[in-house]
């Protein structure tokens, strides 16, 4: 059962980013910095971010 689920979502996964890859020429990709985000020093974006 484990292994069927984890097949479904792989598929999904190889399906979507083939999908993507083939109607965009340029996607762009975001780099966040989660631990800078986290500091006592920006207490604003810490208290917005619930990991």
């Amino acid at each position: 059962m484990h292994a069927k689920t984890a097949n479904v979502r792989r598929d999904f996964l190889q399906k979507t980013t083939t999908e993507i890859s083939q109607k965009y020429a340029h996607i762009p990709i975001e780099d966040l910095n989660v631990s800078g985000q986290l500091s006592t020093v920006n207490r604003q974006l810490s208290n917005g971010i619930q990991l």
